[in-house]
């Protein structure tokens, strides 16, 4: 997979997963780790890209991007 277009998908299904799994949870009481194992049960060649950070790295990124929460890295 590319890494563009693993960030595309992962970014958009950062909001199919919140709305599916945590629709009332604010968006700072959201954890990467529960959404990298819903990811994995679903499509875990997302994760299989190369990236000099390594491809986890760069999606907990992305979804740290998506809800705002970068500030904490």
């Amino acid at each position: 997979m590319k890494k563009g277009d693993a960030e595309s998908a992962i970014r958009a299904l950062c909001h199919t997963w919140k709305a599916e799994c945590f629709p009332a949870t604010t968006t700072n009481d959201l954890h990467f780790s529960d959404f990298a194992k819903w990811i994995r049960d679903r499509q875990p060649d997302l994760f299989e890209f190369r990236s000099t950070m390594g491809a986890i790295a760069n999606a907990e990124r992305w979804f740290d991007d998506e809800f705002g929460q970068a500030w904490r890295n």
